[in-house]
């Protein structure tokens, strides 16, 4: 159902970074009403692991109106090898209110949040370790 409500576009390979990634595209399509998202996803160019992802919500849930946008980049990281886990996740939502002015010019409110991945607990033996 995903594949066939969202629009995909290969981006080609953004070198910015310290490696080169290469970056897909997606967004929602219109037909789809609920909150969706588009985003961005990167993939090492050599390993094709994923890297990095950048989500927006596509549509505000009613209810939310205040809520001007949603925006959450994630990061992964192998943590040995052939494990990908998210590591660290930035999350940003722009809020609808009235720009207050200030000596700086308007100025409008933004709720960010940083969650970082400080340590593995592993449940059974450590991978790290070997068989």
């Amino acid at each position: 159902e995903f594949l066939k409500n969202h629009c995909f576009h290969e981006a080609g390979v953004d070198s910015a970074g310290t490696a080169p990634q290469i970056r897909i595209d997606f967004e929602a399509a219109d037909r789809i009403h609920d909150p969706d998202v588009h985003a961005s996803i990167f993939l090492d160019a050599a390993t094709y692991r994923i890297a990095r992802a950048e989500l927006e919500l596509s549509r505000i849930p009613n209810g939310y109106r205040e809520i001007a946008s949603v925006r959450v980049t994630t990061i992964f990281s192998e943590v040995v090898p052939s494990i990908v886990v998210m590591t660290e996740v930035h999350a940003e939502t722009r809020m609808r209110q009235r720009a207050e002015r200030t000596p700086l010019g308007p100025q409008v409110d933004s709720a960010l949040e940083d969650q970082r991945i400080v340590r593995f607990v592993w449940l059974s033996r450590d991978p790290r370790k070997g068989p």
